[in-house]
């Protein structure tokens, strides 16, 4: 049997001391990048950089989250670990992710394998190469959001299509005719839903701006917006009728282009894809 390749162990360095270190200047054991800044539900993350033949890093990355989650945690992951995806600022270096599903009692377990692919990249500075991976774990670290459908029953379709959109990137989606059952109180459900959410989706046109039930349930929400800071509410305008004045003054998504360029705009709200501050403190895992 031939001889299995063993690379040897790499010296430790923390995410904060990375400084201006090139992939080029890597130690020739490569390095053990610890304190990469990490979700509560990541339970392991081990990453490492070569210089060794290719340039590249890899990490091992292992997520755990209640099995009930299940459907919208993996969303969250497809959302948050695209692949492949362009390492910023040269289109030569890519990363990939392997993803393996466990389930474990009443657990899930995900791990990922990420491959940061850098042999064209030799000068890049390490803390850029390690960005793919430090922004994915920057996404799985907010809050999932919890999006109610506010709307008139004419706009159903529309309403349903957001909905399904929102709930296919990740997010907890409240519409009526999900979680309203025959005999089951419309206010008391509205209420709890209005209660729970973190998003109110308000869509606009001339069949809602003038229904009292619907003033009163973007009211209530404008009201915690205003209150506590938990409510945040995001118009979409699908006509040419006017907002009400007390959210006329609130950036709308247009959905008069298409309901798909206000979904979007919808999602770079709720998923925004942006790189973390690198000021962020790891967060110790568990």
């Amino acid at each position: 049997m031939g001889k299995k390749l063993t690379l040897p162990e790499p010296k430790e360095i923390s995410y904060d001391h990375l400084a201006n270190l090139r992939m080029s200047e890597l130690p020739k054991d490569g390095l053990a990048i610890l304190n990469v800044p990490a979700p509560t539900s990541c339970k392991y993350l081990n990453v490492q950089a070569r210089n060794h033949t290719d340039v590249y890093i890899f990490a091992d990355v292992t997520f755990v989250a209640p099995l009930i989650d299940r459907e919208q945690f993996l969303k969250r992951i497809q959302l948050s670990f695209p692949s492949p995806v362009s390492v910023p600022k040269e289109p030569s270096g890519f990363a990939t992710y392997q993803t393996y599903t466990f389930e474990n009692g009443d657990l899930l377990q995900v791990n990922i394998d990420v491959n940061l692919e850098l042999s064209d990249r030799p000068e890049i500075f390490v803390v850029d190469a390690l960005s793919p991976l430090v922004v994915a774990l920057h996404r799985m670290s907010d809050t999932i959001p919890k999006a109610f459908i506010c709307h008139a029953s004419e706009d159903k379709p529309t309403a349903r299509s957001i909905a399904l959109a929102l709930r296919d990137m990740g997010a907890t989606v409240w519409i009526d005719e999900w979680e309203i059952n025959v005999g089951e109180s419309i206010v008391e459900k509205v209420n709890a839903g209005l209660e729970e959410c973190s998003h109110l989706v308000l869509l606009l046109s001339s069949h809602s701006v003038n229904k009292p039930w619907v003033r009163r349930e973007f009211s209530a929400a404008l009201m915690g917006q205003l209150s506590e800071r938990r409510v945040t509410v995001l118009p979409v305008r699908l006509d040419e009728s006017k907002p009400p004045k007390i959210i006329e003054d609130i950036k709308y998504a247009d959905a008069r282009i298409s309901v798909y360029n206000a979904i979007e705009q919808l999602r770079q709200v709720l998923f925004p894809i942006e790189a973390p501050n690198q000021a962020l403190k790891p967060t110790e895992l568990a």
